[in-house]
């Protein structure tokens, strides 16, 4: 790390002034990130109430649902009318019975297993809402692919201005694409803000490894994760209170949807202040003008501030060893024999992180708790609050456990998790309802549970650490990408697989479900086997261990 920034880590009220000016990079990036994604579900359900005419009570409600192609049909004897679809003189979906197999014939009716009755389909099919869900997956695996060459290129300062660009111009789009009801422009603007909020996941923790002090450096790496399901909570929680729950009034749904999507572009605005930050750059990472070691005069400088300055002498103790470090040769290039195992393990890291299904929650939880007889958006924000509580237990767990040892439990209890609700939610397998839905739920609270307490918050601190020092950023990056691309799958292909593996949208969904579960539960077991002889530290032929210098993993 820079000499000279390490200096003004030199005293205690130093350190703790310029520590909480490093968190504040996780935290504005991290909430930009966890808003976006828990943007997913609950856009999805105000689209759903917008565009389902039999919710609506009254002539005022039903003609004011802005392109939901609703009609109110007035009562021939009575004063009273029902809101109906506009096709409702070629599809009756009510009238063609109880029968899932007849439902099931009529493209715009599927079978509510639930309710036992044909209803008219209602939002965008299985295919449509993966596109969606899916999209601003497919831009954070663009932009954590790219992001370890343009921090070469940029610097940090900069990164952070290009970030808060994106992140302006796609919300913008957003806001249109909403006003003018463009299904693909909303892709495309979701997968734009998804190329910063990809870059965010490398950028901000790599500033955070580098800026902080040796001491605080684990507990912020964690941190990061800690933010970012805090912004999705908040996500949850704006799309809660602003629910409608009377329908026979105007729903106003369109303007619901333009200020949830405001809260995207409040938090990007909040990332322009991060250009101002001071320039820290890890000497080996950096574009190459900058000197790879200290020279003559500044390693003298350190000397006389720890003759002149206890407090000096105690910061310069804690950085002495990075300092002699980089006051060696410098390494030797590594060939793809060396790079192996770290890639290996990064892949299988993502595996655990992604393939096992966390991302279904974060975007589907409203389908999920609904499933086990929650309201939609009630058991998303319940859903995205545990989420957030659960990783607040990271922070002191990480002062007992390894990162290792946390992130293998976690990766053991979602195994668990998956499988104990795969088996409750199957058809048949448990006859009470209420016994289902209560082993279905504590499933679902376990498995969030262990993935943010063991599992989210190392993830991204174990990302750097597998990678020798003068390599991290870029193979972070290569690690992130491919995390980004299990997402981008299980973003878009877990509505269709759901779906397909119940046999048709007029299919007992609780079927897919189940089996999709159980294949979470077999990509975690997988993980867990592969990490458990290749998760560690990476040292090369001298010695050296990564720099994310959290505390030796002693097993």
């Amino acid at each position: 790390i820079n000499a000279e920034y390490m200096g003004k880590f030199g005293s205690t009220r130093n350190k703790r002034k310029m520590s909480s000016l490093v968190l504040l990079v996780n935290l504005l990036g991290a909430l930009v990130y966890g808003y976006n994604i828990g943007f997913v579900g609950v856009y999805t359900v105000y689209n759903n109430i917008n565009l389902e005419c039999s919710k609506y009570t009254a002539q005022v409600s039903c003609e004011g649902a802005k392109f939901a192609n609703c009609v109110w049909l007035h009562s021939a004897t009575t004063q009273s009318g029902v809101c109906v679809y506009s096709d409702y003189q070629q599809v009756n979906c009510s009238a063609i019975g109880n029968s899932s197999s007849q439902c099931a014939s009529w493209d715009s009716c599927s079978y509510n297993y639930k309710d036992s009755a044909c209803q008219h389909t209602v939002g965008w099919n299985a295919f449509d809402t993966g596109i969606f869900a899916g999209s601003m997956i497919l831009g954070a695996f663009v932009g954590s692919f790219c992001a370890g060459a343009v921090l070469k290129t940029l610097l940090f300062r900069k990164t952070f201005l290009v970030l808060f660009v994106m992140l302006i111009v796609s919300s913008a789009l957003m806001h249109v694409s909403q006003g003018i009801n463009s299904f693909w422009l909303l892709v495309v603007s979701r997968f734009l803000i998804g190329i910063p909020c990809g870059m965010i996941t490398v950028v901000c923790p790599k500033y955070v490894t580098d800026a902080s002090p040796p001491e605080y450096r684990e507990q912020f790496g964690i941190a990061f994760q800690v933010f970012l399901t805090f912004g999705i909570f908040l996500a949850g929680l704006l799309g809660l209170l602003m629910e409608p729950h009377d329908y026979s009034v105007s729903l106003r749904m369109s303007l619901r949807t333009q200020l949830f999507i405001g809260g995207s572009t409040f938090l990007s605005l909040l990332m322009l202040p991060l250009y101002w930050m001071d320039e820290i750059m890890n000497e080996t990472e950096s574009a190459g003008s900058a000197k790879t070691t200290p020279n003559k005069t500044e390693a003298e400088s350190w000397q006389l501030r720890a003759a002149s300055s206890p407090e000096d002498a105690e910061g310069l103790q804690s950085f002495a060893s990075p300092l002699s470090a980089s006051s060696s040769a410098p390494p030797s290039p590594l060939s793809w024999c060396d790079l192996t195992k770290p890639l290996l393990t990064g892949l299988f890291l993502s595996m655990a992180l992604q393939l096992t299904g966390i991302n279904a929650f974060m975007n589907y939880a409203p389908t999920i708790t609904q499933s086990i007889g929650m309201a939609p958006l009630l058991g998303n924000c319940v859903v995205m609050l545990w989420n957030f509580i659960t990783t607040i237990v990271a922070v002191p767990a990480s002062r007992y456990f390894t990162l290792r040892q946390l992130f293998l439990l976690g990766v053991t209890g979602l195994f668990i998790a998956s499988v104990l609700t795969g088996i409750a939610v199957f058809p048949g397998v448990i006859g009470s309802e209420t016994v289902k839905q209560a082993l279905a739920g504590v499933g679902i609270i376990v498995f969030i549970a262990v993935f943010e307490i063991g599992v989210g918050p190392p993830y991204f601190v174990l990302a750097l650490s597998v990678f020798p020092s003068h390599f991290a950023a870029r193979g972070a990056s290569a690690t992130l990408a491919i995390s980004f691309l299990f997402n981008l799958i299980i973003n878009m292909f877990f509505p269709v697989a759901v779906q397909a593996l119940s046999g048709g949208s007029s299919g007992n969904q609780d079927q897919g479900m189940a089996i999709v579960f159980l294949i979470f539960a077999a990509f975690g077991g997988l993980s867990l086997v592969v990490l458990l002889k290749t998760l560690h530290p990476y040292e090369d032929s001298n010695k050296r261990v990564a720099p994310s210098n959290y505390r030796a993993l002693e097993d």
